[in-house]
């Protein structure tokens, strides 16, 4: 086993060239509420602590290696069965599929819109038995066995995101104007409607680029923003689910917004490109909420911050083995994460963080959850 420790290169982002994008930089007038937000919550002028370097040492312990013959075509979305497999939403062909250190062991679905059928798949999620698959495009949940024998399909539209809850109750990020998160039964009937306090509900935009992981080894969850420089953290109560923003370790103002003129004629107006990016994607295990930071000039594809399930508070960083587009916790002390080149493939990886401190029990439900 090799140990790495947190450096900071120069920036180098890394995204699929096959999943399709939530949304593009195209943001409407919400942009002005979201910079007049950051600047009277003080959420991006926040003060930011200092990165704390954390050493973690990385075995590979099996890969599905870069072919053309690849059973996995564009692999992006990922997230652990709770039983040593990896199950990936595949861009290539539309497919579910759960990989091993075998190889491929089934495939659920194909493009479309007939049952078993995606075509817009935005999150998958670990949920106990069950595999979540979150396909707007459709307006649905398609529920899917663990062992890949069967499908459930629920009507839930304007929900690009959600992770189950131990108690069985489903959260969601919203992709329209209003609250935050939908909260919703098993049979995706909305139950609730919520948002941190402060939270600007006309953002819709911005909550399409955000992603939600939690629920299952931990009861918590959280949700991370491409745009904003500060986090959601949700626990379960008594009087439903609570609420709250936290910063991030390095928080930063919204970006400026720079408008053009299309050859049609319509002002097209978008995130400044050069503006900072935050999670890429998030994940969680009992300890910690893994978030995968793509933002400012000292990073790239390899650095994750943590921060702990309890109270979402900043715990240390660590710098993965290789430039990892989309990650998931396999299991406890194991990931799993999608790499580009030379053409897109699948790692498994054991870890060990030095001086993490003791995890909570595992919630009943113990399959990780994990959203691009």
């Amino acid at each position: 086993m090799d140990e790495t420790s947190l450096e900071f290169p120069t920036r180098r982002t890394s995204r699929c060239p096959h999943a399709p994008r939530p949304i593009s930089r195209l943001y409407t007038t919400t942009c002005a509420t979201l910079m007049l937000f950051a600047l009277t919550t003080g959420v991006a002028s926040a003060q930011a602590a200092e990165r704390r370097e954390v050493p973690v040492s990385w075995e590979l312990l099996w890969q599905l290696p870069p072919s053309y013959d690849s059973p996995v075509l564009a692999p992006a979305l990922l997230v652990g069965d709770g039983a040593g497999g990896v199950v990936t939403f595949d861009y290539g062909d539309g497919a579910l599929k759960r990989i091993t250190s075998e190889g491929l062991d089934w495939v659920v679905g194909r493009e479309g819109q007939g049952p078993a059928e995606f075509q817009q798949v935005m999150g998958i999620s670990g949920a106990g038995e069950e595999i979540w698959v979150l396909d707007p495009g459709n307006q649905r949940l398609t529920r899917v066995a663990v062992d890949g024998g069967g499908t459930t399909e629920v009507l839930l539209p304007e929900v690009t995101r959600a992770i189950r809850l131990p108690d069985g109750t489903g959260v969601g990020l919203n992709m329209v104007a209003g609250p935050l998160l939908k909260v919703f039964d098993p049979e995706g009937n909305v139950t609730a409607e919520l948002s941190p306090e402060g939270f600007p509900d006309d953002v819709s935009m911005m909550v399409r680029e955000g992603w939600i992981t939690g629920g299952t080894r931990t009861p918590n969850f959280l949700v991370g923003f491409l745009y904003a420089g500060h986090l959601v953290h949700g626990v379960p109560a008594e009087s439903g689910v609570d609420v709250r923003l936290v910063p991030t370790i390095e928080p930063w103002s919204f970006p400026e917004l720079v408008s053009w003129r299309h050859p049609s004629g319509a002002t097209i107006t978008e995130v400044d490109p050069e503006s900072p990016e935050g999670a890429r994607w998030v994940d969680h295990d009992a300890t910690f909420f893994y978030v995968a930071y793509a933002g400012t000039t000292r990073t790239d594809a390899r650095l994750v911050d943590l921060y702990l399930t309890e109270d979402a508070t900043y715990w240390g960083s660590l710098i993965l083995p290789e430039d990892v587009a989309y990650g998931a916790i396999v299991d406890e002390g194991v990931m799993a994460g999608v790499i580009f080149e030379p053409i897109p493939h699948i790692k498994v990886w054991r870890f060990s963080i030095a001086g993490a401190p003791a995890s909570a029990p595992p919630t009943k439900s113990a399959s990780p959850s994990s959203s691009r």
